[in-house]
């Protein structure tokens, strides 16, 4: 065995000074259950407002718009409690009395997801 010559060049491996990648990652919120929220609506609205029944493209990403919105729209209980706030306003359950001549109005699912739709009934616009 012959020993290396002492001007070889010699490996040497240093730590990084620029951090890994996975410590500049920002956390992913965990995805959207689009069929739950549905299912929680159809749950615990129905049939005092209408079913759900289609779930189109826009409607996903309108929820998807919700949930991103704030981490604590990113918990399915969020969302019942939301829903139980709709289910103890009159206004949006259709229990108030409607202008004379025309039927009250009654919140339909595309109605409260919507973005200003949305910010009313979480800050209690809504409430009695």
């Amino acid at each position: 065995h012959t020993p290396p010559a002492a001007a070889a060049p010699r490996t040497v491996i240093e730590p990084s000074s620029e951090p890994s990648q996975d410590s500049n990652r920002v956390p992913r919120s965990p995805s959207c259950s689009v069929q739950d929220i549905v299912d929680l609506f159809n749950k615990l609205l129905t049939p005092s407002l209408p079913a759900v029944v289609l779930v189109s493209d826009t409607r996903k990403k309108q929820l998807r718009a919700r949930w991103n919105q704030s981490e604590v729209h990113q918990c399915l209980d969020f969302w019942v409690e939301y829903f139980g706030i709709v289910a103890q306003s009159d206004f949006l359950m259709g229990r108030s009395t409607g202008k004379p001549g025309s039927t009250p109005f009654r919140a339909t699912f595309d109605f409260l997801i919507a973005p200003s739709s949305f910010v009313k009934v979480v800050e209690g616009n809504y409430n009695a």
